[in-house]
């Protein structure tokens, strides 16, 4: 399958409600969001600040009470600015009917023969009022939640086709897709080799570019430098090694490629907001 080093395999919810629900701000692991794709569909709302999304080689700025959709296999990343944001990403084949007519709506969206909207603003009339629906429900989880969530994304999937929120899929999407093949293979040497000293030159190696062509392509298509990106990268596996382990702040630094302790704690801060000693403490004070 395509960019398969960039498929993010998660089991979602359960086997018989395949959907799972996020909660992410400053101090959650993956707060910023590295790129990678999955078969299943999500939404994003944005509940404070500003969050800038990545769609494959177009970028989109959502700010509060936005949803954003993406689309199944779509590669998407995300910066947020200050920003509190929830997701949903679901299995449409939760959705799954007897009913011939929703069977073949459905399977617009599983083939791909279409791609919904990818913004709907906070004031986007009544699919804006059935997200928060959607997102209410899902949240509060009370004793009938599967139910209210399925029925929200139906009405969901209903208000897509009755109002025309998707457009027919390019037939040259997959021609589109060339730079991000080519620099699938730098993506998947980065996360085996984080730890290890990695340059410019040895990324455009690994790209069979040069190195001046493989930054511009790498920074037409992320948004960012490929350092850049490695960078922000080995922060989120400290992160999550903080949370996870017992090795200490020095150890985690070489662990993710930072030879230098101060610069890992400088940066660390500067993607973090706080410092790694300070982030552990007050995550570990908010889940008391």
């Amino acid at each position: 399958m395509k960019y398969l080093h960039l498929q993010e395999n998660i089991q979602r919810g359960t086997m018989n409600f395949k959907l799972e629900y996020y909660l992410l701000n400053s101090t959650s692991p993956q707060y910023i969001m590295q790129p990678h794709w999955h078969d299943e569909l999500e939404f994003i709302r944005i509940i404070e600040g500003e969050f800038c999304l990545q769609l494959e080689n177009k970028e989109l700025l959502l700010v509060k009470g936005d949803i954003a959709v993406v689309n199944l296999e779509m590669i998407h990343s995300g910066t947020p600015i200050n920003c509190i944001y929830e997701c949903i990403v679901f299995n449409v084949k939760l959705l799954s009917s007897s009913n011939e007519y929703i069977s073949k709506l459905l399977l617009n969206i599983t083939s791909k023969k279409i791609t919904i909207f990818n913004k709907f603003k906070a004031d986007t009339n009544n699919i804006t009022n059935l997200f928060n629906m959607l997102f209410n429900s899902v949240k509060e989880r009370n004793s009938s939640f599967e139910i209210a969530t399925i029925g929200a994304l139906y009405m969901i999937i209903g208000e897509i086709f009755s109002n025309n929120y998707f457009f027919h899929t390019p037939l040259d999407y997959v021609a589109n897709q060339k730079k991000l093949i080519e620099l699938n293979e730098v993506l998947h040497y980065i996360q085996i080799n984080y730890a290890n000293k990695i340059n410019l030159s040895d990324l455009a190696i690994v790209a069979n570019m040069s190195p001046n062509y493989f930054c511009s392509a790498f920074k037409d298509i992320f948004k960012q430098s490929p350092i850049d990106y490695l960078i922000e990268f080995r922060i989120e596996k400290a992160t999550s090694l903080l949370l996870n382990n017992d090795m200490n702040i020095t150890e985690i630094s070489l662990a993710c490629g930072f030879f230098d302790l101060s610069y890992f704690i400088k940066t660390f801060k500067k993607l973090k907001g706080v410092s790694p000693k300070k982030y552990l403490t007050t995550t570990y004070i908010n889940n008391i």
